[in-house]
């Protein structure tokens, strides 16, 4: 029951929920005049015990998605089956809840709709209860589960105001009716309302089922432009060495990344040690050989990047003329006054080798030399966000991850251009573009899901019910990111590879060998003689805490009495040194 609150304004958090206000106010015998953009079946199922009790409703809907036919409309629909705030339990009595839906709408309800796009934005309901009593209340809330607050969490915050005043409340019927029986502008959409509820409503072919399965599992790919074969040709790339020189599961991982990066601005290749990473980056470089492009790599791989864009015999790949600029992870925010005056905007890739490096984007202190920049911030503001969104990241690590999901929300924050646990909006617009509600969120749901998970004991920890706990999300994520494969993935589905591979090589087992003596001469004592000898020495040199004089004044003798007290003393210190 909706809670007495003094206030006019119901906001589904600390001032009550339009819910509430609904189940308040619709009696037995009332007039119900509802105005929302969106409806749910789930948003009814929670309503329909209140909604039973009115004797009349009439549904406007605030934009024309039914007018025409539904499956014609290209732009929002209206009227959804699903509900983002709905649980799984829930989804699973779909079935049930649309009949349930469908038989009120036929038997309760009128719907109406408006004709022209944009023309109506309001919410409203108003509840006429007889006997001169009615009431009403207007704003941003549509007919959702989080729309009328009725989500366990996450509800929307809304700015709804109950009208106060009579007067208010019969103006605000008096401007349904008008609406409402305007055929210039409204129009009747009940029978496309049905026929859409009898499509799922209705037993389905087995052959339905399985096309829808492979639709809603493969759907986003068919939405994502994949790359044109044709167009491999660009910059050369299909008539090049490197080409050439690749297994079909690299040139497959390079097609990919190239889908990824133009539709997403990033991907991670997180391919297995040994699946050839790096000329997997050779071959996307290549496609992109007529932008300007810059490597990041440790130090130590210096010789594995330098090689292939070297003239000399000794680079395979000579013929390709691969154009890049090579860096060290360490440059980056260094202070150099080359390094400073380089134009460091300028780059419209950026391929990061062993980008785990970048994981951290926690600010360190200030050094010596002065206040400088981490390696993460200088990349994210000297280069990413300089260069106005242009540019894009291909990330390549076999551990992507290294202590928590965080490093993998920081890398993908290089994709959106900012700090996406920071920066709301940029979180928001990237997330978009992977019809997701927010990197941030996702990633962090799925992290406390991974924690919950391995608390359980291990006879209920199974690697196969990971993925599932992780969430939905999450995968979509992964899916249109990454690229992470194993051999065992490589050799299952690119076995005429394997053929032409040889197959991987395969790591003997490893074979344990008791050896007591140090030497076949026994010259030398054995390992355990001489580890009883290490164990049996006291070397009180390094232990002079061990061997205080009994002469010591009362003070010296308190103190050192009170460091034994601690958990690391001076006597523990020594010991470890004997150690």
């Amino acid at each position: 029951m909706q809670k007495n609150y003094k206030h006019n304004l119901r906001d589904n958090h600390s001032r009550g929920t339009v819910a509430g206000f609904l189940e308040d106010k619709i009696k037995e015998g009332s007039d119900v005049a509802l105005v929302t953009a969106y409806f749910t079946v789930f948003a009814y199922v929670h309503m329909q015990p209140v909604l039973a009790r009115a004797k009349r409703v009439r549904l406007l809907f605030g934009d024309p998605a039914f007018i025409g036919g539904f499956e014609a409309q290209t732009g929002k629909a209206i009227f959804s089956i699903q509900d983002e705030a709905v649980t799984l339990a829930a989804k699973l009595k779909q079935k049930s809840n649309i009949a349930a839906c469908r038989a009120w709408f036929a038997h309760s309800v009128d719907v109406r709709s408006v004709i022209e796009p944009g023309f109506l934005h309001g919410k409203m309901a108003h509840i006429d209860t007889g006997n001169d009593s009615a009431h009403a209340i207007v704003g941003s809330s549509n007919f959702t589960v989080r729309g009328l607050g009725l989500a366990k969490d996450s509800n929307n915050v809304e700015l709804n105001l109950i009208a106060g005043h009579n007067i208010d409340v019969d103006e605000l019927i008096s401007w349904y009716d008008e609406l409402w029986n305007d055929t210039t502008k409204v129009q009747d959409v009940k029978a496309e309302i049905l026929a859409h509820l009898d499509r799922f409503y209705e037993d389905q072919t087995p052959e339905f089922v399985y096309q829808k399965t492979l639709f809603h599992v493969f759907g986003s790919q068919l939405q994502t432009p994949t790359l044109d074969e044709s167009k491999l040709h660009r910059g050369g790339l299909k008539s090049s060495a490197i080409w050439e020189a690749m297994y079909d599961f690299q040139r497959s991982a390079a097609k990919s990344a190239i889908d990824k990066l133009k539709a997403f601005g990033g991907c991670i290749l997180a391919d297995s040690v040994g699946l050839g990473k790096t000329f997997t980056a050779l071959a996307v470089i290549k496609y992109f050989s007529s932008q300007d492009v810059l490597v990041l790599c440790p130090k130590k791989l210096e010789q594995n990047w330098q090689v292939y864009r070297d003239r000399s015999q000794d680079n395979p790949f000579a013929s390709d003329r691969l154009s890049y600029d090579l860096f060290f992870h360490t440059d980056m925010g260094r202070p150099d006054a080359k390094l400073d005056a380089w134009h460091w905007a300028n780059y419209d890739l950026i391929v990061i080798d062993e980008s785990h490096n970048f994981r951290n984007n926690a600010a360190k202190e200030i050094k010596e030399d002065g206040d400088r920049m981490t390696r993460y911030q200088f990349l994210m503001e000297k280069i990413i966000q300089a260069s106005g969104g242009r540019t894009k990241v291909l990330l390549l690590s076999a551990t992507p991850v290294n202590n928590s999901l965080a490093d993998l929300r920081n890398q993908i924050s290089f994709m959106a251009g900012a700090d996406v646990a920071k920066d709301a909006s940029s979180d928001k617009d990237y997330a978009q573009k992977l019809g997701l509600e927010s990197i941030d969120r996702t990633i962090h749901r799925a992290q406390q899901r991974f924690i919950e998970w391995s608390k359980k004991p291990a006879e209920k920890r199974h690697k196969a019910d990971l993925i599932s706990t992780l969430g939905g999300d999450f995968s979509k994520l992964l899916d249109s990111l990454t690229i992470a494969r194993s051999r065992e993935h490589i050799s299952r589905f690119f076995g005429h590879e394997m053929q032409r591979l040889g197959g991987f090589p395969v790591r003997a087992p490893v074979r344990s060998e008791f050896i007591a003596h140090i030497d076949s001469y026994r010259l030398f004592p054995d390992f355990e003689k001489v580890a009883f000898q290490l164990a049996s020495l006291k070397l009180p040199m390094f232990t002079p805490s061990g061997f205080l004089r009994e002469d010591l004044s009362q003070d010296i003798k308190t103190h050192y009495a009170a460091l034994r007290n601690q958990h690391l003393t001076q006597e523990t210190r020594e010991k470890t040194l004997v150690a």
